[in-house]
């Protein structure tokens, strides 16, 4: 499934089940790097990067270090083909700790991919 086509079933799902969020879209006024999604639900935010599939399409190293930056406030997540039901489902169930362990766990990931000049794998 591409990009696009993952990120409108996300947002359909998060229409159906009411969940407010908005898309950023990438322009010369924007912060280069920022994630694609940002989420509200219930008095919880996320910030959704969503990528085709993280295996093949990592996050750019700014994506990565902006992650890091919102890192401490915000849970910050990769989102692919892959994870998408266990993503989609806890912020459904907003579990905030299952996400926030998986969203410092993929930006700690990334962190150390570049650091180690892309030699790491998944």
């Amino acid at each position: 499934m591409l990009e696009k086509n993952l990120e409108q079933r996300i947002k359909k799902f998060f229409d159906k089940n009411g969940i407010n969020y908005f898309k950023i879209h990438g322009q010369s006024f924007q912060v280069s790097g920022i994630a694609d999604l940002f989420v509200f639900h219930n008095f919880r935010a996320y910030a959704l990067e969503v990528k085709r599939d993280l295996k093949k399409n990592k996050p750019t190293k700014l994506q990565t270090l902006q992650a890091k930056k919102y890192q401490k406030n915000l849970i910050y997540l990769f989102i692919d083909n892959n994870n998408y039901d266990f993503i989609i489902q806890n912020i459904l169930k907003n579990n905030l700790e299952v996400l926030k362990h998986l969203s410092d766990k993929q930006i700690d990931y990334y962190i150390q991919f570049y650091k180690n000049g892309n030699k790491t794998t998944l």
